[in-house]
């Protein structure tokens, strides 16, 4: 099963939090001083029902997460689960949190396997934010704690290890503050603080710790080992390491690749397998896929064939990638040693991003299986991605 940041952060909700500034539920953080940070971009339906977020696993199973994105309170907001591929859902919401209100926003939720789920809660702009967790599949909620800030992004690689982390950006820079958990969500410590030092201020990187320079996303593969992916405006390709939990970061080897680019960075986390994995780099006019035979300590890029594009890429596993673009999904099965096209029925499989954590429209589960938001609609392939059919959602219009 490839890992995600909450393309919840897409893996994802994530949120931004600035000195005075804080981040609009679920989605993107803008300050008066023009700072902007990672985010994820829903999929609106008619009638201001949003799919906020996909969270697919294996070939049928698939949370979703819906909102009401325009109304101001009295909205409808559900968390939805089939295991059918989309003939079938069960609405398993938490009771109380079906309609937006007061302090019962759902302003988060990430999802860790078929069964085990958490959801934050609370006020739009200020208050406590609750967590909740379910281990069968939505059928019993329970409150395991509250979030050590307002706002953080959450992220679980067991069902007791996970972080939080603040997103603190500001003028092309960010600063990373991280707490940690070891038992679900109930405490949290804080580990790491690069935002508001002396060091970041004078723009000073002190050992062991990130700079500051650049948007960020950061992510583990367990409670040990994890990666800040770095996402810049100038031509700098840059990734962290941590092998303690994230206490102390070390950089990357990076070996350049043949391009230039004019700004970008990695949209999706790291995928790891051993000592092997990938990670796909999106610049401004081309995209490139980051290797490693190391175990993350160093990379290599691979470049798709054919004319340079943008491409949404989408790493399943160190070997199999799909990158998308307009009507054509390029694949390859064995980490780029051979590539074949694919000609999409959909308008479009691809589409811009901005920011680090930025969702594509596609997201395959397996090497044939996937999901694509496109016009309003949630869509599903089980061909590689050339036909595509449309699958109706809960709680949106599109149920009809």
């Amino acid at each position: 099963m490839k890992r995600r940041l909450s393309r919840s952060r897409v893996r994802r909700y994530v949120a931004v939090i600035v000195a005075g500034c804080i981040g609009s539920v679920g989605a993107v953080a803008l300050c008066a001083s023009g700072a902007s940070g990672p985010t994820f971009t829903a999929s609106r339906v008619p009638g201001g029902q949003t799919v906020a977020q996909i969270d697919p696993f294996a070939k049928k199973v698939l949370w979703a997460w819906t909102q009401n994105q325009a109304a101001l309170t009295g909205g409808s907001q559900e968390i939805e689960l089939t295991i059918n591929a989309g003939t079938s859902w069960e609405n398993v919401t938490p009771p109380g949190l079906r309609v937006e209100s007061g302090d019962h926003w759902i302003n988060g939720f990430f999802v860790l396997s078929p069964t085990r789920a958490w959801i934050v809660y609370g006020g739009v702009d200020k208050g406590p934010q609750t967590i909740e967790s379910t281990s069968d599949a939505g059928r019993h909620w329970s409150t395991v704690g509250q979030l050590p800030q307002f706002y953080c992004g959450l992220q679980f690689t067991s069902p007791t290890d996970g972080t939080c982390t603040v997103y603190a950006g500001a003028g092309g820079s960010m600063g990373i503050a991280i707490y940690r958990t070891v038992d679900g969500g109930a405490h949290w410590a804080h580990i790491f603080n690069s935002y508001m030092t002396e060091a970041s201020l004078s723009k000073r990187t002190p050992k062991n710790s990130l700079p500051f320079e650049c948007d960020k996303s950061i992510d583990f593969i367990n409670a040990t080992k994890g990666w800040a992916l770095f996402y810049c405006n100038a031509d700098l390709v840059i990734i962290y390491r941590t092998t303690d939990g994230g206490v102390k970061w070390t950089p990357c080897v990076i070996a350049p690749a043949s391009l230039k680019t004019e700004g970008g960075g990695f949209p999706s986390p790291l995928v790891l397998s051993g000592n092997h994995g990938a990670v796909g780099y999106e610049g401004g006019k081309y995209s490139v896929i980051y290797v490693t035979d190391d175990g993350g300590t160093s990379f290599h890029a691979v470049s798709p064939p054919g004319k340079r594009r943008p491409w949404n890429v989408d790493v399943l596993t160190p070997r199999v990638w799909r990158l998308a673009y307009k009507t054509t999904i390029m694949a390859t099965n064995d980490a780029g040693e051979s590539w074949f096209t694919i000609s999409s029925d959909a308008n479009s499989v691809s589409k811009p991003r901005k920011y680090a954590a930025s969702a594509p429209p596609i997201n395959f589960a397996t090497d044939t299986r996937a999901w694509l938001t496109q016009n309003n609609e949630l869509l599903r392939t089980t061909d590689d991605g050339k036909l595509w059919k449309r699958v109706p959602v809960p709680g949106t219009s599109q149920v009809g």
